[in-house]
Protein backbone atom coordinates (compact mmCIF):
# COMPACT_ATOMS: atom_id res chain seq x y z
CA UNK A 1 0.00 0.00 0.00
CA UNK A 2 3.28 2.24 0.68
CA UNK A 3 4.40 1.96 -2.65
CA UNK A 4 1.05 2.77 -4.24
CA UNK A 5 0.48 5.84 -2.13
CA UNK A 6 4.44 6.92 -3.19
CA UNK A 7 3.51 6.41 -6.81
CA UNK A 8 0.66 8.64 -6.64
CA UNK A 9 2.28 11.07 -4.80
CA UNK A 10 4.43 11.42 -7.54
CA UNK A 11 1.94 11.28 -10.31
CA UNK A 12 0.00 14.01 -7.97
CA UNK A 13 2.68 15.81 -5.73
CA UNK A 14 1.29 17.94 -3.20
CA UNK A 15 3.69 20.42 -3.21
CA UNK A 16 4.12 23.73 -5.28
CA UNK A 17 7.24 23.91 -7.22
CA UNK A 18 9.39 26.53 -5.95
CA UNK A 19 10.69 29.32 -7.73
CA UNK A 20 13.94 29.86 -9.14
CA UNK A 21 16.88 31.09 -7.06
CA UNK A 22 20.48 31.23 -6.40
CA UNK A 23 22.02 27.70 -5.23
CA UNK A 24 22.44 29.36 -1.44
CA UNK A 25 18.70 29.94 -0.67
CA UNK A 26 17.38 27.17 1.51
CA UNK A 27 13.22 26.03 0.45
CA UNK A 28 10.60 25.87 2.66
CA UNK A 29 9.85 22.25 4.06
CA UNK A 30 6.48 21.83 1.33
CA UNK A 31 8.19 22.42 -1.33
CA UNK A 32 11.00 19.52 -1.10
CA UNK A 33 9.66 16.06 -3.13
CA UNK A 34 8.66 13.19 -1.39
CA UNK A 35 8.89 12.50 2.21
CA UNK A 36 8.17 9.50 3.77
CA UNK A 37 8.58 10.26 7.27
CA UNK A 38 6.00 12.88 6.58
CA UNK A 39 4.27 10.51 4.78
CA UNK A 40 4.02 7.65 7.89
CA UNK A 41 2.90 10.51 10.10
CA UNK A 42 0.21 11.73 8.07
CA UNK A 43 -1.00 7.91 7.39
CA UNK A 44 -0.93 7.55 11.57
CA UNK A 45 -2.61 10.93 12.32
CA UNK A 46 -5.34 9.86 9.51
CA UNK A 47 -5.70 6.14 11.13
CA UNK A 48 -5.90 7.65 14.77
CA UNK A 49 -8.53 10.51 13.43
CA UNK A 50 -10.59 7.68 11.58
CA UNK A 51 -10.75 5.33 15.11
CA UNK A 52 -12.07 8.38 16.82
CA UNK A 53 -14.60 8.99 14.34
CA UNK A 54 -16.09 5.24 14.74
CA UNK A 55 -15.98 5.10 18.46
CA UNK A 56 -17.57 8.82 19.43
CA UNK A 57 -21.20 8.24 19.73
CA UNK A 58 -22.70 11.76 20.02
CA UNK A 59 -26.31 12.38 19.95
CA UNK A 60 -26.88 15.74 18.58
CA UNK A 61 -28.87 16.98 15.80
CA UNK A 62 -29.02 20.53 14.08
CA UNK A 63 -32.30 21.83 12.37
CA UNK A 64 -31.28 24.74 9.90
CA UNK A 65 -33.11 28.51 10.22
CA UNK A 66 -36.00 28.69 7.82
CA UNK A 67 -36.64 31.73 6.38
CA UNK A 68 -39.04 34.22 6.83
CA UNK A 69 -41.81 35.83 4.65
CA UNK A 70 -40.58 38.53 2.49
CA UNK A 71 -40.69 41.99 5.56
CA UNK A 72 -40.72 39.70 8.61
CA UNK A 73 -38.27 40.39 10.56
CA UNK A 74 -36.89 36.50 12.30
CA UNK A 75 -36.31 37.78 16.42
CA UNK A 76 -35.16 33.87 17.28
CA UNK A 77 -35.52 30.50 16.86
CA UNK A 78 -39.04 28.33 17.69
CA UNK A 79 -38.06 25.22 18.76
CA UNK A 80 -40.05 21.28 18.54
CA UNK A 81 -43.10 22.90 21.10
CA UNK A 82 -43.53 25.99 18.86
CA UNK A 83 -41.80 28.29 21.88
CA UNK A 84 -39.29 31.39 20.48
CA UNK A 85 -36.18 31.22 21.70
CA UNK A 86 -33.93 34.98 20.99
CA UNK A 87 -30.94 34.05 19.51
CA UNK A 88 -27.39 33.32 21.56
CA UNK A 89 -29.97 31.37 24.40
CA UNK A 90 -29.74 28.43 25.43
CA UNK A 91 -31.87 25.78 27.13
CA UNK A 92 -32.59 22.05 28.42
CA UNK A 93 -35.77 20.28 26.87
CA UNK A 94 -38.11 17.65 28.64
CA UNK A 95 -36.26 15.17 26.40
CA UNK A 96 -32.63 16.33 28.68
CA UNK A 97 -31.61 17.50 25.56
CA UNK A 98 -29.32 20.92 25.57
CA UNK A 99 -29.92 23.44 22.93
CA UNK A 100 -28.85 26.55 21.44
CA UNK A 101 -30.18 29.13 18.85
CA UNK A 102 -27.98 30.97 16.55
CA UNK A 103 -28.81 32.70 13.42
CA UNK A 104 -27.74 29.49 11.96
CA UNK A 105 -30.43 27.33 13.30
CA UNK A 106 -31.00 25.17 16.57
CA UNK A 107 -28.15 22.80 18.17
CA UNK A 108 -29.39 19.81 20.52
CA UNK A 109 -27.21 17.49 21.76
CA UNK A 110 -27.92 14.81 24.79
CA UNK A 111 -26.59 16.24 28.05
CA UNK A 112 -26.75 12.44 29.36
CA UNK A 113 -23.72 9.37 29.13
CA UNK A 114 -25.69 5.94 28.59
CA UNK A 115 -24.13 3.09 30.13
CA UNK A 116 -22.61 0.51 27.54
CA UNK A 117 -20.52 -2.13 29.06
CA UNK A 118 -22.18 -3.12 32.26
CA UNK A 119 -23.23 -6.77 33.33
CA UNK A 120 -26.87 -6.78 31.39
CA UNK A 121 -27.57 -10.38 32.89
CA UNK A 122 -27.65 -9.42 36.27
CA UNK A 123 -28.35 -5.49 36.06
CA UNK A 124 -30.07 -3.32 34.22
CA UNK A 125 -30.27 0.65 33.16
CA UNK A 126 -32.69 3.17 34.15
CA UNK A 127 -33.19 6.67 32.69
CA UNK A 128 -34.74 9.07 35.70
CA UNK A 129 -35.84 12.65 33.95
CA UNK A 130 -35.54 14.37 36.78
CA UNK A 131 -31.47 14.08 36.71
CA UNK A 132 -30.94 13.29 33.09
CA UNK A 133 -29.05 10.56 34.11
CA UNK A 134 -28.90 6.75 33.69
CA UNK A 135 -28.55 4.43 37.19
CA UNK A 136 -27.43 0.81 36.55
CA UNK A 137 -28.77 -1.62 39.34
CA UNK A 138 -29.19 -4.84 40.08
CA UNK A 139 -32.48 -6.31 38.43
CA UNK A 140 -33.12 -8.21 41.20
CA UNK A 141 -32.61 -5.36 43.97
CA UNK A 142 -32.56 -1.83 42.53
CA UNK A 143 -31.06 -0.56 45.94
CA UNK A 144 -27.47 -1.97 44.75
CA UNK A 145 -26.04 -0.05 42.05
CA UNK A 146 -23.81 -1.94 39.39
CA UNK A 147 -20.21 -1.41 38.01
CA UNK A 148 -20.62 0.27 34.59
CA UNK A 149 -17.11 0.04 32.53
CA UNK A 150 -17.83 2.28 29.28
CA UNK A 151 -20.30 4.83 28.83
CA UNK A 152 -21.23 7.21 25.78
CA UNK A 153 -22.76 10.06 24.63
Amino acid sequence: MFSLLKEWYHKFPLYISPPRRSASCRLPPYWKPFNPARMKTFLACLLVLAISVTLSNASCLRVPMKTGKFGHAILGCTDFEGKLHKFGSQWKTKDCMDCSCSREGIGCCTSYMTPVTYDSEKCESIFNKLTCSYNVVEKADHSKECPVFEWVG
